[in-house]
C-alpha cells in the first residue's frame, strides 16, 4: 500500500483529534502548570513535527516507494536531489550528520524532515 505524506498526515491529525492516539491532546485532569510542563514534553515536539505540513526544502522531492530501501542508497538519492535543488553544502552536512545519528527508522524521519518524500 503507497500512502503520500499528506494523507499520513490527515489520518495522524484525525486519530489525534479523535483521541485514538494516547498521549497527544489536551489532560483536563491536571492544573494549567502541570499541563504546560507536559505540552513541553517530547510528545509534543514529535507531534509538531509530524503535524508540520512542509519540510525544511519543500522544493526536494525524492521517491522512497518502491525503490532500493538500503540506508546507503537512500541517503545518496536524497543527498543528490539536494545537490539538484541548489541546498547549501553547510545545510546537506547537516542533513547527513542528521540522519546518520540513530538507526533506520531515524535516517526516514530526517529524510521526512528535510525533504519532500513519497
Amino acid at each position: 500500500m503507497r500512502i503520500k505524506l499528506s494523507e499520513l498526515k490527515k489520518i495522524i491529525r484525525e486519530a489525534i483529534e479523535d483521541e485514538e492516539i494516547p498521549g497527544f491532546g489536551r489532560d483536563y485532569s491536571v492544573s494549567n502548570d502541570e499541563q504546560q510542563e507536559i505540552e513541553d514534553d517530547e510528545h509534543t515536539k514529535v507531534y509538531d513535527e509530524i503535524m508540520s505540513d512542509t519540510c525544511k526544502y519543500p522544493h526536494v522531492h525524492v521517491s522512497l516507494a518502491g525503490e532500493d530501501g538500503n540506508a546507503y542508497s537512500i541517503l545518496g538519492r536524497v543527498i543528490k536531489a539536494m545537490r539538484r535543488g541548489k541546498v547549501p553544502q553547510d545545510k546537506i552536512d547537516e542533513f547527513k550528520s542528521e540522519a546518520t545519528s540513530g538507526d533506520y527508522d531515524k535516517l526516514l524521519q530526517t529524510c521526512m524532515k528535510w525533504v519532500d518524500c513519497d
